[in-house]
């Protein structure tokens, strides 16, 4: 039995969003240990009798690190959106009881709920992750019925996530 049904029309923006959605999610903890790094890098620079030259090139490395935590998955979705050449797909879909039937340019594909490792979602979209590195979206705006939170409840009930 249909459930919901809903579509997404990738764009250089949901490119970017699901990038760092992706890299927050799995890559997070590793942006976190870079910054602590580079905090412990800069109070040897300021105590250690190093010189001034080496202070002042350590504290501009680690400053610049820290200020950058989004250049991976900007530079993951600069690539992945170079790739696409301007040609951005649409893919529908429908939620039955039993799985997800996705379509697209490329025919028709069913998904079952347990393919899907996690469920996550922001203002806009819902992500259906399949691996660490793949995940679908579907934008909240063009959901049928309208209800983003019980399509989320419904998600959550049958991935158990």
């Amino acid at each position: 039995m249909l459930r919901y049904k809903g579509t997404m029309k990738y764009s250089e923006e949901a490119i970017y969003a699901l990038c760092r959605t992706q890299h927050s999610i799995y890559n997070g903890w590793k942006s976190m240990l870079v910054v602590a790094l580079c905090i412990f890098v800069m109070s040897i620079a300021v105590t250690a009798d190093m010189g001034q030259a080496y202070t002042v090139l350590l504290l501009g490395l680690c400053g610049v690190t820290i200020a950058m935590p989004n250049y991976p998955p900007k530079y993951k979705a600069k690539a992945t959106v170079c790739a696409m050449k301007g040609v951005f797909p649409e893919t529908g879909y429908l939620f039955n009881d039993e799985d997800i039937v996705l379509q697209s340019g490329e025919g028709r594909k069913t998904l079952g709920y347990d393919a899907v490792i996690r469920v996550h979602h922001d203002a806009r979209y819902i992500y259906l992750f399949i691996s660490r590195t793949q995940a679908y979206m579907l934008d909240k705006s063009c959901l049928i019925p309208g209800d983003a939170d019980a399509l989320l409840r419904f998600l959550a009930e049958k991935t158990k996530t």
